[in-house]
């Protein structure tokens, strides 16, 4: 497209103060109103144009942020042309600038993490109550060990009792039966 003057003159023409005026009105306006759109508005800027970090929170609208356009480190890719990372200030995307895909991917991940959580602390609760029962089990267990042990020995004592007792009954008849015959008295059947 041609480039014109804002008010056309030839040589020798008188630069009058109204056209002065009407020329820095004209420079104003169209510099306010140079939006890089393309054509008189200005050449359309591509994302190299853009400084790092120059697009924030503000400069994104709410639900602009697709998946499409969230970072590699995001497990999604970014299309070519897009603004990518380097152009966005640090904490510049808020949940209010995705996209409801987006968000809703995010509030699922949230509420699994919060269920995962959940899941742990009753898992944690479950393996200290086993804990503590298999403590009771190994007192308990330690405690019967200790009383069989006990009834052993008791078991053992009353076997050398029970076989003392047999051996002193056997002396005793002995000795009865040699007690009748010294006294001449015909022993008796003391066998039982």
């Amino acid at each position: 497209m041609p480039v014109v003057p804002y008010i056309p003159k030839q040589p020798n023409d008188l630069i009058r103060a109204a056209d002065w005026n009407q020329l820095q009105i004209d420079a104003r306006a169209e510099i306010q109103s140079h939006s890089h759109e393309g054509g008189d508005k200005g050449v359309k800027l591509g994302s190299n144009a853009l400084a790092d970090g120059a697009v924030g929170t503000a400069q994104l609208a709410n639900g602009a942020v697709t998946k499409a356009k969230l970072a590699d480190d995001i497990s999604m890719s970014v299309e070519p042309g897009s603004i990518g990372t380097t152009q966005l200030a640090d904490k510049a995307v808020t949940m209010q600038k995705l996209a409801v895909d987006v968000s809703q991917q995010i509030a699922k991940i949230e509420q699994i993490l919060a269920l995962a959580e959940q899941a742990l602390t009753t898992a944690q609760a479950a393996q200290t109550a086993a804990n503590q029962a298999l403590t009771k089990a190994n007192e308990a267990l330690t405690k019967a060990n200790t009383a069989g042990t006990q009834a052993t020995a008791a078991a053992t004592a009353a076997n050398t009792a029970s076989s003392r007792a047999s051996e002193a009954l056997t002396k005793g008849k002995v000795a009865l039966k040699l007690a009748y015959t010294l006294h001449g008295q015909d022993a008796k059947d003391i066998t039982s």
